[in-house]
């Protein structure tokens, strides 16, 4: 079975692998010329385009959209250069927006220093690593639920694992300490 063409090259820019999702193809992609994060949903069948959602980004980003998107419970979590969103799988309405970066200061060639790491989620929690900190936050509200150190201590564009003791320690450890 040869598998099907679904972008016909319509849609560039970015670093991220697609996700096939509930016969949804989605992908995070950038467009820097007009300082906008993008996320286009296409049908798995037969490519056509379900909803696409421009986000404005603020900042003169270092980097284009790197993240892959994360589904879970008909909704698309998305890393961006500043920040993160959680959008309906269905419809593309932005749920909520959460400014991951707003303690960073621009490097001195004028960049913020972005990180676009993809989300993982468990037990309600959206998790990302964003500019060397591990954030956690709601998935209903995006709100912080707690911050802690980098699992893998150096920046990326991959997501932390959630395998073994090695993440069950982390957020145990991030979650039992005092704010």
């Amino acid at each position: 079975m040869r598998p099907a063409q679904v972008t016909n090259g319509r849609y560039r820019g970015g670093y991220g692998s697609p996700v096939i999702a509930g016969g949804r193809v989605l992908q995070f992609i950038d467009d820097l010329g007009a300082k906008k994060e993008i996320v286009v949903c296409l049908a798995a069948q037969n490519g056509y385009t379900l909803w696409t959602k421009r986000i404005s980004s603020p900042e003169k980003l270092m980097h284009a959209a790197s993240g892959s998107p994360c589904v879970a419970d008909s909704r698309v979590y998305i890393m961006g250069g500043r920040d993160a969103y959680c959008l309906d799988v269905k419809t593309g309405d932005l749920l909520w927006k959460h400014d991951a970066l707003a303690d960073s200061k621009p490097e001195p060639d004028g960049y913020v220093q972005e990180t676009q790491f993809s989300f993982i989620i468990a037990e309600g929690i959206a998790a990302v690593v964003s500019c060397g900190r591990f954030l956690g936050l709601e998935v209903s509200t995006g709100k912080t639920v707690w911050t802690g150190p980098d699992p893998g201590g150096i920046r990326g564009t991959t997501p932390p694992r959630l395998c073994g003791s090695v993440m069950a320690k982390h957020i145990s450890s991030i979650v039992a300490a005092p704010a």
